[in-house]
């Protein structure tokens, strides 16, 4: 399970996935494992620590929902459910 805070409204979830697709600096860069740490229920898309990072200070949650092209993933370690 992830040490992550994540919304009420989401399950928790303690996947790694790398990601194939392009790089874009301000979300995933090809190649690298991110961790995909919930999954909203009511819109499906999943809690991703991404390349913005997490400031705690001003943010309450981390990361960001997208909804994921799991084309584009490859699942290294965890399950979706």
């Amino acid at each position: 399970m992830s040490d992550f805070k994540i919304p009420p409204t989401e399950v928790p979830l303690n996947i790694k996935a790398k990601y194939l697709g392009k790089s874009d600096p301000f979300s995933f860069i090809k190649g690298k494992v991110y961790d995909i740490i919930g999954k909203d229920e009511v819109l499906g898309w999943y809690r991703v620590i991404d390349e913005t990072g997490f400031d705690p200070e001003i943010e309450e949650y981390p990361g960001y929902l997208y909804g994921i092209n799991w084309d584009e993933f490859e699942i290294v370690s965890g399950k979706l459910i």
